[in-house]
């Protein structure tokens, strides 16, 4: 056996165990020859690695001619437990494995082999499908490599591919086959961001025109339900951490991109802005005891949106509109009142003059409103305030 045939799977875990079995059969049926598994825990306290290591043992084929089973000292985030993990692996290919996800059939690695060994020396990654899968990884929920990203995928558009990713992110890392050699070429995983390790990754690829190899199969079920997919309305800490590394890897690639000189539609702009407003509201208003220095720093960034989305719970209401509502209310009752008081017994004076008040407040309300609104939008576009400021 050569090294350059051995396969590195690294199944990353933390905490949650309850479908790392799952994971490891998925590696075990494999039917390529050389096969190293390697299971590695994010520093959970209670990682059972005896349990795992004597299943590993008793239920291996000969296939799999290495195994490790270790743990971080401490948790240090998804990213570094990757690099970690790239330096545990001795093989000459890698594939990185959720413990919540599985290798989809026993033909995985070998097709996995074989794709890269015919797009020849050069090829340094190849990409297959992911299935998405419900939490009991019977029902196909979709597949998340959609036709059109396929099709530049196969015909190798890097520019296309890197502008599409400042939109959405739609490239899997976890039906993606690396050669070694590619981390000597781009580095590992970049350790400015603490859980999201394939993002900036997929833009490092696409930014330096290195080619992308699909191969169409479906390599890898990926589970509903991990960090990405969270659905509780109080966050976690892991999945505030997720969304600060998301509006980061958007602002930090947003700029990057400016830099090189790409043209970046007004319509993408104004979705990745919202979509971080979005994330820096969940961040400072949905975390469990939160404190009240971040709610200030989020309303001080972004005013408009954190006023709105607080005070009428939706972003497609318009204050202009609501504006235009409560001055066109105000002014027809200020009209209406001077009507009537030509019209009705002096008697009723009092409550014309009483009603003729009440609308000259509602058009005052409106102007003050819509001043506010002014000085949202005004603040809003000229602060600049530090992320690292919202730690949690």
């Amino acid at each position: 056996m050569s090294d350059e045939n051995v396969v590195s799977v690294a199944i990353a875990c933390y905490r949650n165990y309850e479908h790392l079995f799952e994971a490891i059969n998925s590696v075990l049926i494999q039917d390529y020859p050389y096969i190293e598994l390697i299971v590695s825990d994010d520093g959970s306290a209670d990682f059972p690695k005896e349990i795992f290591e004597a299943y590993i043992s008793e239920n291996k084929s000969d296939n799999i001619v290495n195994t490790v089973v270790r743990t971080e000292t401490k948790n240090v985030g998804t990213v570094k437990h990757f690099n970690h993990l790239i330096d545990c692996c001795s093989g000459h290919y890698l594939v990185f494995l959720a413990a919540d996800d599985c290798l989809y059939d026993s033909g995985v690695i070998s097709k996995y082999v074989e794709g890269i060994q015919t797009a020849g020396e050069d090829a340094l990654i190849v990409m297959a499908q992911t299935g998405m899968y419900d939490v009991t990884m019977t029902d196909l929920d979709y597949y998340f490599l959609r036709p059109h990203v396929r099709s530049l995928l196969e015909q190798k558009k890097s520019k296309e591919l890197y502008e599409s990713l400042l939109l959405y992110p739609f490239l899997p890392t976890t039906s993606t086959f690396f050669k070694r050699e590619f981390f000597d070429v781009l580095g590992k995983f970049d350790e400015n961001y603490l859980l999201i390790e394939d993002v900036p990754l997929h833009f490092e690829i696409t930014k330096h025109g290195l080619p992308i190899h699909y191969e169409n199969f479906v390599a890898t079920k990926h589970r509903h339900g991990g960090i990405s997919h969270g659905q509780k309305k109080t966050l976690s800490k892991s999945k505030a951490n997720y969304l600060r590394d998301c509006v980061n890897i958007s602002k930090d690639k947003m700029a990057e991109a400016k830099h090189l000189s790409l043209e970046i539609p007004k319509s993408l702009r104004e979705k990745a802005y919202i979509e971080n407003c979005w994330r820096e509201h969940s961040l400072a208003f949905e975390i469990e005891n939160a404190k009240l220095s971040h709610k200030i720093i989020a309303i001080l960034k972004h005013p408009y949106y954190i006023i709105v989305n607080r005070w009428l719970r939706s972003r497609s209401v318009s204050f202009n509109r609501l504006f235009k509502l409560f001055f066109t209310v105000g002014l027809a009752l200020v009209i209406g009142a001077n009507l009537l008081a030509s019209s009705f017994d002096p008697v009723f004076m009092p409550v014309l003059l009483l009603l003729n008040k009440l609308s000259i407040g509602i058009c005052l309300l409106a102007g003050i409103l819509y001043i506010v609104f002014l000085i949202c939008k005004i603040f809003e576009s000229i602060s600049n305030f530090d992320d690292t400021r919202l730690d949690f």
